[in-house]
């Protein structure tokens, strides 16, 4: 995957997510790893697709793990102007 194939992401709020490695899940104790907000920018680096957000924030998609990568993006009439619990729920 490279950051041209992700730049229609620019503007909307997307939600980011992959199940989280066994090391991730012993080490930080989670079960998906990801984020979610506005897409500022998308730039390549190294190990994959790097996705920032809105607020300074970003996540890699790595490209050892593209393929169980999920992109969820909200209509823009249901987040526009509202909070993030709005979006997805409460954290």
């Amino acid at each position: 995957m490279r950051a041209y194939e992700l730049s229609n992401l620019i503007g909307k709020y997307v939600r980011i997510e992959r199940p989280a490695t066994d090391l991730e899940k012993e080490h930080y104790q989670i079960e998906t790893y990801g984020g979610s907000g506005i897409v500022q920018t998308v730039w390549d680096v190294t190990v994959g697709v790097e996705v920032c957000f809105d607020y300074g924030m970003g996540v890699t998609v790595y490209t050892e793990h593209e393929a169980k990568t999920r992109f969820y993006i909200a209509p823009e009439e249901q987040w526009e102007g509202k909070p993030y619990e709005h979006i997805w729920g409460p954290a």
